[in-house]
C-alpha cells in the first residue's frame, strides 16, 4: 500500500469534474457526507484480555480466509460515486470500474452528464488513458507505477480491489482474536509484513448470513507514514456469479481516512461479483482527434 494520500495530488481532471458537479448544486451533498471515522469507538466494547499473536489456530485461519476471498475473486464490476476531502479541497465524481483477472481492467470517471471524462483501459500488458477534457491519450506499459500515475487513486490494483470487495488487504503472518461478551469474535489483530514489518491491523467483524465479514479495518501501528482506517456500511446480499456460485454480504458504502488529510466515501449503485467478462472489453485503440504521449 502506498503512502501518503489515497488520491493523487493535484489531479487536474478530478478538480475539473468536481467543479462541474458543484456547479450542478451538488455541494450540499458533499457537505452532508459524514466521513470522520471513530472506528475504535464504534467497536462493541473493550476486549477483556489480549491473546498472543499466533501463526496458526482459528484466528489465523479466519484471517487467511478474509485475505483469500480478495485473491480468489477473478472479476468485479461496479458503478457508483466517490466523495472525498483532501486537505481543504472537496471532490465528487461518478465512476465505472471493471476488473478481470487475467483479462484486464477498465476505469472510467464520468462527467455530470454521464459522459466519459477519463477512461483507463488495460489488458495487463499495456494501458490506454484517455483524458476527454484535454483530448490527450497517455499510453504505456501496464506497470503498477504507470497505472497509479493515470488512475487517480494512489493504491495498487490488488489493494483497491480488496478495499472495494471487503477483503483483507494484507497477507497475514500471525493473528489473534479478541473476544467480547458472549464469547463471539469481535476483533482480529493481524500482523503483516507491510506496509512495514511489525504492522498490526485491527479488523472488526460482523457475522451476517453469509459468514463473517469485515465491518472496519484500522492500521493500528506503523513506524512513520499515515494511519489508514476503513469502515464498511449498508451490507446487502449479492449473488456470486463465478464457480462455484453462492452469495456474499457486500457493503454498498465504504468510508475511509488516510492520516488527517484525506477522507473519502465510495457509494455503489450497482455491483456484480464474479461476472463473465469478454476479453474484448480490454482491447482498445486511441480514437481520432487525441494527441498521444507515451510513458
Amino acid at each position: 500500500m502506498n503512502r501518503p494520500g489515497l488520491f493523487m495530488k493535484n489531479s487536474k481532471i478530478l478538480n475539473k469534474i468536481s467543479e462541474q458537479f458543484r456547479a450542478g448544486s451538488l455541494a450540499a451533498l458533499l457537505l452532508s457526507v459524514g466521513l470522520c471515522l471513530t472506528l475504535w469507538g464504534c467497536m462493541p466494547g473493550k476486549p477483556a484480555a489480549l491473546e498472543p499473536l499466533s501463526s496458526d489456530g482459528p484466528a489465523m485461519e479466519l484471517a487467511r480466509s478474509l485475505y483469500q476471498q480478495g485473491q480468489e475473486l477473478t472479476s468485479f464490476a461496479a458503478r457508483g460515486s466517490v466523495n472525498y476531502i483532501d486537505g481543504n479541497q472537496r471532490h465528487f465524481f461518478r465512476f465505472e470500474f471493471i476488473l478481470s483477472r487475467p483479462g484486464g481492467l477498465s476505469f472510467t470517471v464520468l462527467d455530470p452528464l454521464g459522459r466519459p471524462a477519463l477512461r483507463v483501459v488495460s489488458d495487463w500488458s499495456r494501458f490506454y488513458a484517455l483524458d476527454y477534457l484535454e483530448l490527450l491519450a497517455t499510453v504505456g506499459l501496464a506497470t503498477d507505477e504507470n497505472l497509479r500515475a493515470v488512475i487517480p487513486i494512489n493504491l495498487e490494483i490488488d489493494d483497491l480491489l480488496a478495499v472495494m470487495t471487503n477483503a483483507l488487504m494484507v497477507n497475514p503472518v500471525a493473528a489473534a482474536a479478541d473476544r467480547f461478551k458472549g464469547g463471539s469474535i469481535g476483533v482480529l489483530r493481524v500482523a503483516a509484513d507491510r506496509p512495514q514489518p511489525g504492522s498490526v491491523w485491527l479488523v472488526s467483524l460482523d457475522n451476517l448470513s453469509s459468514g463473517p465479514v469485515i465491518s472496519s479495518c484500522e492500521l493500528k501501528k506503523m513506524a512513520g507514514g499515515d494511519d489508514f482506517r476503513v469502515r464498511y456500511n449498508r451490507f446487502t446480499s449479492l449473488a456470486v456469479e463465478s464457480q462455484p456460485p453462492g452469495s456474499k454480504d457486500f457493503p454498498m458504502s465504504i468510508e475511509a481516512t488516510v492520516g488527517r488529510e484525506t477522507t473519502f466515501e465510495i457509494r455503489f449503485d450497482d455491483v456484480r461479483l464474479g461476472p463473465s467478462l469478454p476479453a474484448e472489453l480490454f482491447i482498445f485503440q486511441v480514437p481520432g482527434g487525441f494527441a498521444v504521449q507515451e510513458i
